[in-house]
C-alpha cells in the first residue's frame, strides 16, 4: 500500500506540473474612459476594465464580467449601456460605453466578475448641457491644510453671464440684473475620480470711495453667505462629496445680488486629506453698480 500511495503522490505533482499553478480572477480595475464627462445626447467613449488573477497577471480569454448602470438616486437605467455583459479577452480587457442620453446628471456604472459578485469596480459618468464658452482664469494653485502652498496642473475657467448673456469675466452689471455665476475646472489628472468637495469664496468690497477694507466670504451647501477667516481648515463645503470628473463645472449663484460693491471670486476642490486646489492665477471679478 506504501508504494501504491507513493506512486499517487508523484502522479499528482507530475500532473500539477504538466498544467501549472492555478490562477483565479482576484480584481478589476478601470483602465480608461473613467470618470467622463459627456454632453446630452452623445454616447460617452469606452469605459474598458482589466481583470487580474491572484498572480497578478491579466486574466485569460473568457472571464466574464456583467456591467450594470445606476442614476444618482441609485435606480437602476435598464439599456442605457451598451453591452451589459463582455467576456476578457487575452489582455483581460472587457469594454462597455454609455448610451446617449437626453436626461442630465450623474450616473454610475459598475463592473462585477460573473461568477464572484464580491469582485466589482464603478465609475462615474457626468451627462451635462453643452458646456458653455467661459473666460480663462489660467492656471491654478493648491494649499494644504497648513497654509503651505504648491503648484497644480488645474486649469480654471469661469463668468458671469448678465441677463442671459454671455459669460464674461471682469463683469459689471446693475443691482437689478439676473446673472448666472459658473466655473469649470480641468482637474488635475491625478484627482481626477477621487471623491472631494467643492468649495467656493469671494473677496467683497463697498464701491468707491468707500471701498477701503475687503470681506471674505464664502458659500454653504445651501448657497448661503458666510464670512471667512481666511483660515483653510475653516472652510465649508459648497458641495460635498462630489466624485471628481476630469471636466468638473462649478454652478455657483442664478439670481440677483443682494448689494452693490466688487467681488473676487475663488473657487475648486478640496480633497480628503484637506489640499484645497482653486483659481490662484486670476480670479473671476464682478463689478455691481447701482
Amino acid at each position: 500500500m506504501s508504494r501504491f500511495s507513493r506512486i499517487g503522490t508523484f502522479l499528482l505533482i507530475a500532473w500539477l506540473s504538466f498544467w501549472g499553478p492555478f490562477a483565479f480572477a482576484t480584481s478589476i480595475t478601470v483602465t480608461s474612459g473613467g470618470n467622463q464627462t459627456v454632453l446630452v445626447n452623445k454616447p460617452s467613449e469606452d469605459v474598458t476594465f482589466k481583470v487580474v488573477n491572484d498572480l497578478g497577471n491579466p486574466t485569460t480569454t473568457g472571464t466574464k464580467v456583467n456591467f450594470k448602470m445606476v442614476d444618482a438616486l441609485g435606480q437602476p437605467v435598464t439599456g442605457g449601456l451598451s453591452t451589459t455583459v463582455d467576456t476578457t479577452d487575452s489582455k483581460g480587457l472587457v469594454s462597455t460605453r454609455m448610451k446617449a442620453t437626453s436626461k442630465k446628471g450623474t450616473y454610475t456604472i459598475t463592473a462585477t466578475l460573473a461568477n464572484n459578485g464580491a469582485i466589482s469596480v464603478s465609475t462615474i459618468i457626468q451627462v451635462t448641457e453643452a458646456l458653455p464658452t467661459l473666460p480663462t482664469l489660467e492656471g491654478g494653485s493648491s494649499v494644504d491644510g497648513s497654509g503651505v502652498f504648491s503648484s497644480s496642473t488645474a486649469i480654471f475657467s469661469g463668468g458671469v453671464a448678465v441677463n442671459g448673456g454671455e459669460f464674461k469675466s471682469p463683469a459689471i452689471l446693475k443691482l437689478s440684473d439676473t446673472v448666472e455665476v459658473k466655473g469649470i475646472v480641468k482637474v488635475e489628472s491625478g484627482h481626477v475620480g477621487k471623491v472631494a468637495d467643492l468649495v467656493v469664496v469671494a473677496g467683497a468690497k463697498a464701491l468707491p470711495p468707500d471701498d477701503v477694507v475687503e470681506g471674505f466670504y464664502m458659500l454653504n451647501e445651501k448657497g448661503q453667505v458666510e464670512n471667512w477667516d481666511v483660515n483653510i481648515a475653516a472652510l465649508v463645503a459648497f458641495k460635498k462629496g462630489v466624485t471628481l470628473s476630469a471636466t468638473q463645472i462649478v454652478d455657483m449663484y442664478k439670481g440677483k445680488f443682494i448689494a452693490t460693491g466688487s467681488l473676487r471670486i475663488w473657487f475648486g476642490y478640496r480633497l480628503a486629506d484637506g489640499t484645497v486646489v482653486f483659481n490662484a492665477a486670476k480670479t473671476l471679478d464682478v463689478k455691481i453698480n447701482p
